[in-house]
């Protein structure tokens, strides 16, 4: 079971869905060049957690 956060800071959406044995957060929209392995920006993965702090404890 998955959960949403329907109002960031920003406005945005988040959701939280449990994976292999842990969590799966997201999601981002950065305009970036199509590579065969992308990588999240480090300030995508700061939103991400900080969206995300007040329901998990974040390591």
């Amino acid at each position: 079971m998955g959960l949403i956060v329907p109002k960031t800071k920003d406005g945005r959406v988040v959701f939280m869905l449990p994976w292999m044995g842990r969590t799966i957060a997201g999601t981002t929209d950065s305009n970036t060049s199509i590579t065969y392995l992308p990588e999240p920006h480090e300030d995508e993965i700061q939103f991400i957690l900080d969206a995300i702090s007040d329901y998990l404890n974040v390591k």
